[in-house]
């Protein structure tokens, strides 16, 4: 070190990111009282009021220090748009910028992981880390949900006509009913569950960090940008990182865990010589270990956002455009924890199929109350609201790479969206589906046709142009540093990486293809396990 570094002790473990599996992971093994951990985040403290504030999240991802406010290539099969791609840059991380729907995915998804040679991650052997988390709707223990987990679940529970309405129109056109999407069924409409408790939101910073505060076998350092995981003779022994201009070294006495998302944990990775060998080379970073899956596999939900006016006052829209109804909004939340801000405005939704035959839903649909075309745009003063519907089983696969060797600049994402022929079709039927289900007569008449067009679309090409024109992520990427055994697997089913001893990976990176739902659940399920790898191993 020279003479402007630090070196900021030995620990047994380091947990780089402290988002939905960092924070669960450096919960369980500081639990365990048997190690000395370090936790560390890019971003600073989850002080600002509104991270906790379940309606104040579009506040949050405007604040460039809480965002790392990444945006993809430009993709050639959306009309050459780059796509915004928000995320968490504070404790808590990406747990605290979510839209708060607490969903597992589908237990299909986790067979077929365990299908592809992951052992120990089959739905059954996962489902108690899922339960483990959480205390379900007021800690009612049942065959598929906890009682005793940080993480507080419960129903939503915003009283608003659009929203029963929306779950009536379902049922129309054929849906069952489901107020349990992570229980025995997937499939149907209904209320969604969030972590949201008692009008705040649950994120890993809260429910898992929190309670680590004081214990003297926890170190928690924020503000500190990681560089690279430190390597000798392939084995990681700590981290260089960097905070405000001043290096950092920290020594790991038995692993570094790398917890920094699907963006930037395959970037540290490939900073640290981890990676292919031909993108790593001409950027004048020292090859370590040749693995060429690191940056690959980059999946994410392809989800339509589609508009339709309303003729009656019921949407958010008024309170939105209104400072009046937004500073009574603002103190009925901040006096008493009540009113619309209180709750996650993501609070029913439905999973369908679509076509007969398949193992699990394919298409997921949110309603949003409110008319809206960007989450950081002010809505428009138009009572409406707005419809997501997703396609959870993406086949197109996209790449994370580095632009240069320089760890202050974001990586280059590239999903390449639709480059699968294969994912068009989806979305079509999500499309369609949609549209018959603002037509519904539970709608009673009070909702109008699409406002970008969408209900003039009438044949496929049209569609196909409207999907292009308007489709964008979901926010889930996953995959870039998948679990498994072939030559572009990047950590085996211990979630060690391949060929460097005493590395891991635990966060949505691992997951060799992405689950039917919204991520933040499957990643403290992912944070869970590991913990539980790891103890068992000591």
């Amino acid at each position: 070190m020279d003479a402007s570094s630090e070196m900021l002790g030995h620990y047994d473990y380091i947990v780089v990111g402290s988002g939905s599996a960092g924070g669960v992971l450096a919960n369980r093994l500081a639990s365990s009282q048997q190690h000395r951990i370090l936790l560390l985040e890019a971003g600073p403290k989850d002080v600002n009021p509104m991270i906790h504030m379940p309606g104040g999240t579009a506040e949050v991802v405007k604040n460039k220090r809480l965002n790392w406010a990444m945006d993809s290539e430009p993709q050639r099969h959306l009309d050459h748009r780059r796509l915004a791609q928000p995320r968490g840059k504070m404790l808590g991380g990406s747990s605290n910028i979510n839209g708060m729907v607490a969903i597992r995915g589908n237990a299909a998804c986790y067979d077929h992981w365990a299908a592809l040679g992951n052992q120990g991650w089959g739905y059954r052997e996962l489902l108690p880390h899922f339960k483990s988390i959480e205390t379900w709707c007021n800690g009612q223990p049942s065959e598929f949900h906890g009682d005793r987990g940080e993480c507080r679940i419960n129903p939503t529970t915003f009283d608003n006509p659009l929203l029963e309405r929306f779950v009536q129109a379902g049922r129309e056109l054929g849906l069952p009913a489901n107020d349990d999407f992570n229980g025995r069924c997937q499939e149907g409409s209904g209320r969604y569950h969030a972590n949201v408790h008692r009008g705040q939101r649950q994120g890993t910073s809260k429910a898992f960090i929190a309670p680590l505060r004081g214990r003297s076998n926890v170190r928690i350092e924020t503000g500190v940008l990681v560089e690279k995981v430190l390597l000798e003779g392939g084995k990681a022994v700590g981290i260089q990182a960097t905070r405000k201009g001043r290096a950092l070294h920290f020594r790991a006495n038995k692993e570094v865990i790398l917890c920094a998302g699907a963006f930037n944990t395959p970037q540290l990775l490939m900073l640290s010589g981890i990676g292919n060998r031909a993108k790593l080379e001409p950027l004048g970073i020292a090859l370590q270990h040749h693995l060429p899956g690191v940056g690959e596999n980059l999946q994410d939900h392809l989800s339509l956002l589609m508009n339709y006016p309303c003729s009656e006052p019921y949407s958010m829209n008024g309170i939105a455009n209104s400072a009046w109804a937004k500073l009574k909004v603002a103190a009925d939340y901040f006096i008493r924890k009540r009113g619309p801000a209180s709750h996650n405005m993501v609070e029913v939704g439905a999973f369908c199929h679509s076509m007969a035959g398949l193992p699990a839903p394919d298409i997921q649909l949110h309603l949003m109350p409110t008319l809206m075309y960007n989450l950081t745009d002010t809505p428009p003063d138009q009572h409406g609201v707005s419809v997501r519907a997703c396609n959870l089983t993406p086949l197109s696969r996209g790449v994370v790479e580095l632009h240069s060797a320089d760890p202050q600049q974001q990586p280059k994402i590239d999903f390449r969206f639709l480059s699968d022929p294969r994912d068009l079709p989806v979305l079509l039927t999500a499309f369609r589906t949609v549209e018959r289900l603002m037509q519904a007569k539970a709608w009673g008449g009070i909702i109008g046709p699409e406002t970008k067009g969408g209900s003039d679309c009438h044949n496929d090409d049209a569609i196909h142009a409207f999907i292009r024109a308007y489709v964008g992520t979901d926010y889930h990427p996953v995959g870039t540093c998948k679990m498994g055994q072939d030559e572009m697997a990047v950590v085996d089913n211990q979630l060690k990486v391949h060929g460097i001893d005493g590395l891991r990976v635990a966060d949505a990176s691992i997951m060799p293809t992405i689950v039917r739902g919204n991520t933040n659940l499957p990643c403290m399920m992912i944070g869970d396990k590991c913990a539980q790898l790891i103890l068992a191993q000591t």
